[in-house]
């Protein structure tokens, strides 16, 4: 056991800072518009916005990806399965009848993304880890094709954020 205390007390600090998202600052990703169509653009609007915004499209579209913090627990009911997907989705349909809701998890990090029709058609993916939470809001002309703007960016860029 003697020899492992010196090993022990290296890791330790290497076991606080995993923690967390690996990117917290979204100007440093190489975001690419052309991921979604040859009329798109990307512009990171500082450490906790990137902006994906369709220039030709109509109706508008655009996909909005955000850094912030939830650490009200919610992550570790939903881990635990406290909070189930069907109390979710049956929150969001007290909002929007049309909302539909299901889990979707990126590496360590939990979540769930919806899609409804409201004003603008959306989709928003909200993933936590540690109490960081990358949300990502995409709005078209339908359900279907935001949802598919939504999760186009999510494929590729989520996993960069999150980390292993």
């Amino acid at each position: 056991m003697s020899r492992l205390a010196p090993l022990l007390l290296i890791l330790a600090p290497l076991a606080a800072t995993a923690e967390g998202f690996a990117l917290d600052d979204l100007r440093r990703l190489d975001a690419d518009g052309a991921l979604l169509g040859a009329e798109w653009q990307a512009e990171a609007t500082g450490a906790q916005r990137l902006t994906y915004a369709c220039v030709g499209c109509d109706p508008l579209a655009a996909v909005d990806v955000v850094l912030g913090r939830q650490d009200d627990g919610t992550e570790d009911r939903v881990r635990s399965g406290e909070t189930t997907m069907e109390s979710l989705e049956a929150l969001c349909q007290s909002r929007d009848p049309s909302c539909t809701l299901e889990r979707v998890d990126v590496g360590p990090a939990a979540g769930w993304v919806t899609t409804y029709r409201g004003t603008f058609a959306g989709s928003t993916t909200v993933l936590l880890r540690d109490g960081d939470m990358l949300t990502i809001r995409a709005i078209a002309g339908d359900p279907a094709t935001a949802r598919g703007y939504g999760d186009r960016v999510r494929d590729a860029i989520a996993a960069e954020i999150i980390g292993d």
